[in-house]
């Protein structure tokens, strides 16, 4: 069993926010003080452990970002053992972040985003509709502001490049790929991913960006609820 709980990052318990931050810089190529400044500088961080032992297996952390009349939810230190990926943790928090966000922001616009950092991170896309940039839409000025704002508020100024309607960014590095670090076993759904960050492999990572409404909410809400509908019947057939 996973226990989920949340807490503030600023007052964190020195031994838990030391095993996050260990694991951080076990997939992401930080030092120990700047594994713990990006981990202080997001609002709310969901921290998932073993029941058994009291093992942090992932984390989820989010950070609520005023652009104009909109609010933009960005999540990230986003970190699985690789036994525990692929089990839809995401979606559950990405809905109660919404949640969060519709109480806290009364009647304000939600933008999600996020930085990719592998074809099969990017694939959660499929899940949202609208994302951008996509291949077969023009990103609208207005999200491709809240992309700008995303890059300087959370990558910093001189850690990310623009071309277009594509942001890169380069300064949260992977340190390793769980499965296979072949560039060519890696593919997005569509192939996009790779053509506009073909250097992924090297860890640079593609911010994204999900206009959200009820409708996405509930689809995230559905996907968490199918998989654990999916996940009990496996359990029940053993």
């Amino acid at each position: 069993m996973i226990d989920i709980t949340q807490h503030n990052p600023l007052t964190l318990q020195e031994k838990l926010k030391n095993k996050i931050c260990k694991l951080h810089r076990s997939f992401f190529d930080l030092e120990i003080g700047e594994a713990e400044k990006y981990l202080e500088a997001r609002d709310l961080v969901y921290v998932f452990s073993e029941k058994e032992n009291d093992e942090i297996i992932g984390t989820v952390a989010i950070k609520w970002i005023q652009h104009e009349k909109n609010i933009i939810v960005y999540i990230g230190n986003v970190v699985f053992c690789e036994k525990y990926q692929r089990q839809n943790f995401l979606s559950h928090v990405i809905f109660q972040a919404y949640l969060k966000t519709l109480i806290k922001f009364p009647g304000k616009k939600v933008y999600f985003s996020c930085f990719m950092t592998t074809p099969k991170a990017y694939n959660i896309c499929k899940r949202f509709p609208q994302h951008f940039p996509c291949p077969d839409k023009k990103t609208p000025q207005e999200v491709l502001s809240v992309m700008d704002t995303v890059a300087h508020e959370i990558a910093g100024p001189k850690n990310y490049t623009t071309q277009g309607d594509v942001t890169i960014v380069s300064n949260f590095k992977k340190r390793k790929f769980m499965h296979n670090a072949s560039k060519e076993t890696l593919k997005s759904y569509n192939g996009f991913f790779e053509e506009v960050n073909p250097d992924f492999i090297r860890g640079t990572q593609l911010i994204s960006i999900f206009p959200v409404s009820y409708k996405e909410a509930f689809l995230m809400a559905w996907h968490s609820f199918y998989y654990l509908i999916k996940k009990t019947k496996r359990s029940f057939l053993k």
